[in-house]
Order: structure tokens, then sequence, then C-alpha cells
């Protein structure tokens, strides 16, 4: 089995240098405008060239994000983008978009691709899925525990990719609105502004907390359970760090690897020192959820602290990452020559001086072997050395050491050369064939006694019920199904004993939000529908999905009504029109006391400006943060109208049975009067 990979950022050159020097085999780099980090010191173009050829000579992959959801017409610039990439040539591309995705298996197939965590794979047949789509290797959500992670890893035929140092998001990646509703930053397009490091108040208290500010994350005692797992990248976070914070995490996870071993006190010490929130934490790998996860910014070192530059000595010179084989001749009357071979088999010959006969001292075996041996300064280190030299020849010395560094510099060369593949075409995405007919209306409720008789009697296409709430009864026929965003693997029989009573009762449609859950639901006779967490932005995802098996999808919130008009719409499409929006899912209790979550009920945040968050309590002890607004459009059909979507579809969560009722009329009856306080969203506005 291959060694497991170490995985490293890098924002800038200094900190790509600054990885490779200090043990990383492999790193990963933004490169335009289409990537989560889009603050980062990102690379040009022919920065980019430039470190992709430093990083192949030297035995490290590349790793590109391109993993921020696209508007339509941003893949013009998206064609580009790959363009540029195929010239370049690194050895993957990590995508969440999977529009994106058909991009890059279009116009560049050569080039693999990695599922981001911002696609949300956390159980194995999201990993499936994946596989199916094209991935190579998927990122596997932070939230996961080990038992987890080696189910997704021993029963997929993928790699898998685990987050083991960093920053944690308290929201699950890929399905994080807040920063986009509260401030136009989204977090999805890669301008997060990180509202889970703000202080709230939980329901009322007079103090402030950090409820949703997470410790940094630090697996260094469970590396050799991952490894044992299979899994095939271990990966460091932070591309907004500094390069002495790459190197001095890179150095000491590889010494760990290497080693075998857990860090000592002062490793230990080292990292949190030079980085962590309040400590570490292995919370959610070990199953160990609570208050002991949570922690807020720590001091930053002084950029003379003792760490810095202890940190700066480990990349200030070039390391022996890339062994060679040495064969060296020195016939008389002839050229001598040196042939230097690496591993994979890349070789480079050159000649040099004729050996002449010796007058004084004869060439001997020693001086050649100490001579050629002299890499200091370069990638390489002198593994074997095959001297031929005929007996009473002499070739000075000078002539062997430029021999020698000429050698060097063509195999670097030689192995930093890109294999460029002109980049392919994007076909054009299917065009809609969808009838111009009124807005239907959809409803989607959090509890089943919100389901009235008044409600059953109002001409309403589809009422969707949390599929942990269906129960046996009399049940109208327009009754469809919505799963929660996240399931795990041992979560799922349970939900299917729902489905399966959902079928025994003539249910076919069912709202889901996670690219893992489209087969297992087409494989149960069930209609697929697709919910705002499966992040349609753009045309080409939508396609994307409609092969996957989707009937009719609910278009991204984050999206403005005209980006809304711009989808080419292969399949029925609604948009979110009512609601408090759900901002985040968490894996972590936000409202916990004394390490335990509450439970059923609702609960608040309150933030800085006085808004209060309602937050509420999920099976599985998980949470839904939702807006503290709610989005109003039943006054604007005008606009609706005009955008090319089939249904409006409303979102309940707080309100009563009464209030579902009054406000299904309204926008039935397209009278409606926003209330007191309420919120367009983002569809007038749009996010950066």
């Amino acid at each position: 089995m291959a060694d497991i990979e170490l995985l490293a950022p890098a924002g800038s050159m200094e900190a790509a240098v600054a990885a490779v020097r200090s043990g990383a085999n492999a790193i990963y780099m933004g490169f335009g405008n289409f990537n989560a980090r889009r603050n980062a010191k990102n690379f040009s173009k022919e920065e980019m060239a430039e470190i992709c050829t430093y990083c192949r000579a030297r035995n490290v992959k590349t790793n590109i994000t391109v993993n921020t959801l696209l508007h339509d017409r941003e893949f013009s610039s998206l064609q580009e983008t790959i363009s540029d990439l195929c010239e370049i040539s690194p050895d993957a591309i990590i995508v969440a978009d999977l529009g994106v995705a058909r991009a890059f298996r279009e116009m560049a197939p050569h080039l693999p691709l990695h599922a981001s965590t911002q696609l949300t794979v956390h159980n194995a047949d999201g990993a499936r899925a994946a596989k199916k789509l094209g991935f190579s290797r998927v990122v596997l959500s932070r939230e996961l525990d080990a038992c987890a992670i080696e189910e997704i890893t021993r029963s997929v035929d993928i790699e898998t990719e685990v987050f083991v140092h960093g920053a944690l998001c308290m929201c699950y990646s890929g399905q994080c609105y807040m920063s986009g509703f509260i401030g136009r930053r989204s977090g999805n397009r890669g301008l997060c502004a990180q509202p889970c490091r703000l202080p709230y108040k939980v329901n009322g208290a007079k103090n402030d907390t950090y409820p949703l500010s997470l410790k940094d994350l630090c697996l260094t005692h469970h590396l050799a359970k991952l490894r044992e797992m299979g899994v095939s990248s271990l990966k460091i976070e932070g591309r907004m760090k500094r390069p002495e914070y790459v190197a001095t995490v890179c150095s000491i996870y590889s010494s760990l690897l290497r080693e075998n071993r857990t860090p000592t006190k002062s490793e230990a010490e080292t990292l949190r020192k030079i980085f962590s929130r309040d400590g570490f934490t292995d919370g959610y790998f070990s199953r160990n959820h609570g208050k002991n996860m949570f922690g807020t910014k720590s001091d930053d070192l002084p950029p003379n602290d003792p760490i810095y530059k202890e940190a700066q000595k480990l990349y200030a010179k070039e390391v022996p990452l890339v062994p060679i084989d040495l064969a060296f001749t020195a016939k008389l009357g002839e050229a001598s020559s040196l042939t230097a071979t690496d591993k994979n088999g890349h070789s480079v010959t050159l000649y040099g001086t004729v050996a002449e006969p010796a007058i004084n001292r004869p060439l001997d075996l020693s001086t050649v072997f100490t001579s050629l041996s002299k890499t200091g300064g370069t990638q390489f280190s002198v593994e074997s050395a095959d001297i031929s030299i005929d007996n009473n020849v002499s070739l000075p010395l000078s002539s062997i050491n430029s021999l020698r560094r000429e050698v060097m510099e063509e195999l670097d060369r030689v192995l930093g050369k890109a294999e460029t593949v002109p980049a392919g075409v994007l076909r054009s995405v299917e065009h809609g064939k969808n009838e111009k007919k009124s807005l239907a209306i959809s409803v989607s409720l959090f509890k089943l006694n919100q389901l009235t008789d008044e409600l059953k009697s109002l001409p309403i296409e589809r009422i969707y019920i949390p599929v942990h709430e269906l129960r046996k009864g009399n049940l109208p026929r327009n009754i469809g199904i919505s799963l929660p965003q996240i399931i795990w693997d041992d979560e799922w029989d349970k939900i299917k004993d729902k489905l399966s009573l959902a079928k025994e009762m003539g249910i076919k449609n069912v709202l889901c939000s996670n690219i893992s859950q489209i087969a297992p639901l087409i494989e149960m006779g069930f209609i697929p529908e697709g919910d705002m967490g499966l992040n349609v932005l753009n045309s080409y995802s939508l396609s994307e999905y409609a092969k996957l098996g989707i009937e009719h999808a609910t278009l991204s919130p984050e999206l403005m009504l005209s980006q809304v008009r711009d989808i080419e719409k292969c399949i029925p499409c609604e948009i979110i029109a009512y609601g408090r929006l759900p901002l985040m899912v968490t894996e972590n209790c936000a409202v916990a006391s004394c390490g335990k979550c509450p439970g059923d009920g609702v609960h608040t945040l309150s933030d800085r400006r006085g808004f209060d968050l309602p937050v509420l309590c999920l099976p599985n002890h998980r949470n839904m943060i939702l807006n503290p607004d709610v989005l109003y459009l039943a006054d604007k059909y005008n606009d609706l109208e005009v955008i090319g979507i089939n249904r409006l579809r409303l979102f309940f969560t707080l309100e009563s049975e009464d209030e579902v009722v009054r406000i299904c009329k309204e926008y039935l009856n397209r009278d409606g009067i926003p209330p007191q306080k309420f919120t367009r969203g983002l569809y007038f506005r749009g996010v950066e």
C-alpha cells in the first residue's frame, strides 16, 4: 500500500516552498477567482506554472482549488481558467460545483477531479455518487468520526482525504449561508466573513459567549489509525496562514508519519503556540462533542518570536527529496559522461571533458564518487553511483564538478516539464422544455401538526413533511417527504424504514439535499426532487443533477432573480419564496448547556446587532440555525413570473397552524402585505 499523503496549504509562493521543504508530499493552492479562499494571495498563471514546475521536479503533487459555486455568466471565464490549467498541468483539481466538474470533464478529461469538502460528502452513498460523477477522490466532511471515515474508505473504491489540522467550521461545509445572508459575503463563493467567530447571547443570557466558534482541529494522536483505515491523504487547513505556520505544522506531521509516533510535549506545545483557538480538539473524530470543543482565537505570536525563526530555518535551504542513481564513465581519449536517473525512470546524460593519460596522479574511484555526491543546494541525493574509469587516466576535478552541476540542472528541467494537453470544448447545456404556465405553490412543513384540514383543502401542488414526522394516517395525495441535509451511514436504516412506510402510503416524491440521497431514492422507487442543499446556481449543475435523476429542483437562495432567469431549466424548478431560511446545519449543538443538547424546542442566538437567530434542535442532536427575518415575496409576483420557474416554495418552521394557512392564502391570492420585519433575501441584492 502506498504511503499516506501529507497535503499542505499554500497561499503564497513562499508558503508553497515552505510546505515542500518541510515534508509535505502534496500541496493545494488557489488559482483565479473560483476558489474558496478568494482573499488568499492566489497565484497568477505565471506563478502557478512556476510553482507546479518546482513541485514536479521534487516529486510533490499539486492540487488546484476551483471549488466555488458559479453563475452562468462566469462560465466563459471558467473556460479560460481551464485552458490555463491545461497548460500548467497540475496533478488534480478540487471542485465543489457539479457544473464546474462537467466543464473539466469535457475540456480537460486528463486532469483528475477531487470532490471538495464543499460538496458535503459525509457517507458512503455520497462517495459512490462522486465516483459516478468522475471524481477520483472525496474530501470528507470534517464532522465525521473515526467509524464513519473508515466505513466510507473501506466500502467505496475511491480515495478519501481527511482534514487533520486547522480551523473547523461550525456548519457542514457547503451548507452554510450565514455569511451570505448577513453580509452578502458567501462562503459558497469563497468570501466567508466568519460570523461563527463572533459573540452571541444564548437564549437571552446576559453575557456574550462564542457558541459557534470551534477550537482548531488536531489529529496528531490518530495518524496511525487513519493510515490503518486506508485514508489516502491527510489535509492541513490554512491557505491564509503565513509560511512559518505551514513549515512548522508540516515538519511535525511529516515527522510523526515517518516515525510512526505521537507528538512529544514540545511538539504539541509548538503546534499550540504557532496557532490555535484555546488549544485543539479531536471531538468530531473521537465522537466527544460538547463544550470542550469550543474556543476563540489565541493571541498572535510577535513576528520575532523564536518559533518563527526556527520555522524559517526549516525551509531556508533545499532538501534532498529526489533520490537518483548515477553512472559515470571516463574512457581514455573519449569525452567523459554522466547519466542521472530518478526512481520514475527519468534520465539525463551529458558529456564533458575528454579523458587524457595521467601525468602525475591518475583519477581514482573514491575521488570521483566524492565529487559526484556533492549535490547540496539541489533537491537530489545520490542513492548509488556506477563509476567506470580506465586505468591511468586524468580529468580535472573542476570538469567533473561542472558536469555534475549541468546534469542536475538538466534533470531538474526534465522533471519539472509539464506534459500539456490542449483544452477541449465545453458543450452547451441542454435547452429547457418547460411550457409557460402560472406559478404553482409548494409547501415545506417542520412539524406534522402544521398539516391541518384547511391546509389540505388549498390548491397547493406539493406539501412536504419531514421524513421523521411521517405517521400512518389519512394524508392528501399531494404529500411529499423531505429528507434532512445530513444522513450518516448508521442513520440510513431508520430513514429507510420511514421511506418504506411512505411507499406503503403511496407517497412518491421525496425532497433531497445531498448527492448521497439521489440513487438510494431511485432504487426504492421514489421520484427525487432537489432541495436547496444541492446548491444549484447554474445551468450546468442543474443539468448534472437531472442526469443523476432529479426531476424537480430548488434553485439556490443565494441567486438574484436575474441569475435565476439566466439558468437554462432542463427540468422544472422552484425557488424558496417565503420563510426563515436555514443558515447553518451543525453537528455540534450551539445551545447546549453542560455539554448536553437541550433537545426539542426553539432556542435563540442573539447577535451584536440585537437580531435573534432561531435555533431548531433536529434529530441526532443536530441544529438548524435560521435567519432572524422572514423572507417574503407574495407582493412580488410581477418579478417572479418572468424568471422561468414553475413553483414557489413556502418554507415553514416556527409558524402556527393558522399562520401557515394564512400565508399560503396570501401567496395563492397574490394579495399579501409584508410583515413588519421581513427580508427579500438575496434575490434583489445578490452576494459577492
